[in-house]
């Protein structure tokens, strides 16, 4: 009869591990670009840029799509169903994003981000492993999101919220238009 209760609370956790948070363990080199709570110290070794992290992954808010630009997911990569990555958010579903072009000094291009999709970058860039939309991916579905990483855990010299930190030069264009392409030819017309 003693088990019982033990079961129930396994049953607990794991539903909580499941469908509202869970803790993971993720390289820092993941989380290069910046972190408010980076501490600045430039690689010295507390923890940037070496090392792993522990961070709150919050699955809830993923279940009612609940996403933001800038914020980091956890995401099952497009090309390995088993693995999952962490990616920044940039774009979501009708955004347009500018894309570097193939070769170095080429044009940059537009794309249009699908209904139902995302576009989710390495802030490590090309040094990431797993990919990512600008390299391998493109536009990615929803559905493989999993969570948003909302705060650090471990080492306590990095720990705290995550913000959103949304790019100010990738996305050109946000719910289906592109009029952010061509800013207005006169001071004014900027808060009109």
């Amino acid at each position: 009869m003693r088990s019982g209760p033990r079961f129930l609370w396994l049953g607990v956790a794991w539903m909580i591990n499941d469908c509202v948070a869970s803790i993971r363990a993720m390289p820092a080199t993941e989380l290069e670009r910046g972190s408010s709570n980076s501490g600045g110290d430039g690689g010295s070794g507390s923890g940037s840029g070496s090392g792993l992290l522990a961070v709150l992954v919050d699955k809830f808010s993923v279940r009612f799509f609940r996403f933001q630009r800038g914020e980091l997911v956890v995401l099952r990569s497009p090309e390995e169903p088993d693995r999952r990555l962490v990616r920044r958010l940039v774009a979501v579903q009708e955004d347009h994003v500018a894309v570097a072009g193939p070769t170095p000094g080429s044009k940059a291009q537009v794309e249009r981000i699908p209904k139902g999709h995302c576009w989710c970058e390495a802030d490590a860039g090309a040094r990431a492993v797993g990919g990512d939309s600008r390299l391998a991916w493109g536009p990615v579905p929803l559905a493989l999101i999993e969570g948003r990483v909302t705060r650090v855990l471990w080492p306590p010299s990095r720990w705290g919220t995550l913000p959103p930190q949304p790019s100010l030069t990738r996305v050109v264009g946000k719910g289906g238009t592109l009029e952010f392409l061509q800013p207005p030819s006169r001071e004014q017309d900027w808060w009109s």
